[in-house]
């Protein structure tokens, strides 16, 4: 008897843990998991491929500035607009750097109680369900990151413009990774 009122409390008690969040509220808490161990390379593969230069610009420029931040999600509401569904999100931002704070202010989404604020939109493609990110705000899908494939090259020149007559404005080494507009085209 003690066995089967056991099993019923279990089958009761399990239901209502698994439908405390829904799919997409899961992949916002996978994503903040994983940015929150600054596993921004795993934490990619919850955001659609086509922001991925987004999620690196924003790691890049932005979030390595607080290398003891914290996401705490606070509170998540799915929602649908306009039949696109999304996930409100509120998000508190523990340790984090005055540029941090700056720069999300900056975009409307940091309250002076270091809640951040979003809506983050669900993207539906054959191979599954991904999350919007637009954290940093780039027109278009455009942009890709590139790296240097060519293991014998250690280190490139990039020019102001295209071809090898420009000034050298930067090097790309090895290692790093650069945002480009892949349908720029190659005069040579």
């Amino acid at each position: 008897m003690k066995t089967l009122l056991l099993k019923l409390l279990i089958a009761s008690i399990i239901p209502l843990y698994l439908c405390s969040c829904n799919g997409n509220q899961r992949l916002v808490k996978k994503f903040v998991y994983r940015m929150n161990a600054h596993e921004v390379n795993a934490a990619s593969k919850y955001i659609y491929p086509g922001n991925h230069p987004c999620l690196y610009l924003f790691n890049e420029a932005v979030y390595s500035k607080s290398p003891n931040m914290l996401f705490k999600i606070q509170e998540q509401q799915s929602i649908n607009v306009n039949g696109q569904k999304g996930v409100v999100v509120k998000l508190q931002c523990n340790n984090s750097s005055q540029f941090f704070q700056d720069y999300m202010m900056n975009l409307g989404m940091l309250n002076g109680n270091d809640i951040l604020v979003d809506t983050i939109f669900i993207r539906e493609t054959n191979k599954g369900k991904y999350l919007s990110f637009d954290w940093v705000k780039i027109n278009g899908e455009n942009l890709t990151l590139a790296l240097i494939a060519d293991t014998t090259i250690n280190q490139i020149n990039i020019h102001s413009g295209e071809g090898a007559n420009y000034p050298v404005v930067g090097k790309l080494n090895k290692a790093k990774k650069i945002v480009i507009d892949e349908y720029t085209h190659n005069p040579e």
